[in-house]
């Protein structure tokens, strides 16, 4: 599996089960907010938002003589709710996006156990709450290609 492809898989499965048009989401290296098919620049606009990020953390050999790899890597979410108004708005949407990565399988991608990591409040007003789901993918490493 690419990480292009890695990366699409984990992006479609989160549209496909979480409504966007009831809680903003901002995809990685995005400057705006995805809400249901509208874009929003504005973050002062919403009282709440999440963000999906992707990240590269370890790879193995997983084959004696073999040309197989494991790639570990960590799919978090992160709910932003404005500081100061308590934790029920971030854990209620926490508790929606729970179960969409957690111990699933799908598209090559083996997730593993889903935690919940407290961030705290941001110097812009955000209190942040994080959902880390680690998960691998096997991929068969193959002769490079020259590109003339």
């Amino acid at each position: 599996m690419s990480y292009e492809s890695e990366r699409k898989s984990i992006e479609t499965r989160l549209r496909d089960y979480f409504d966007s048009s009831i809680v903003p989401i901002q995809y990685e290296n995005v400057s705006t907010l995805k809400q249901g098919t509208q874009t929003i620049k504005d973050f002062n606009k919403v009282d709440k938002f999440i963000r999906l990020t992707i990240t590269g953390a370890d790879a193995e050999q997983i084959d004696i003589g073999g040309t197989y790899a494991r790639h570990t890597s960590i799919i978090t979410l992160s709910v932003f709710t404005k500081a100061g108004k308590g934790t029920a708005l971030a854990r209620k949407t926490l508790d929606t996006l729970y179960s969409i990565f957690n111990r699933q399988n799908f598209d090559e991608i083996c997730c593993r156990t889903t935690a919940m990591v407290n961030v705290g409040e941001d110097a812009d007003g955000w209190y942040q709450v994080n959902l880390d789901t680690e998960y691998y993918t096997d991929r068969q490493d193959t002769i490079p290609v020259k590109i003339a």
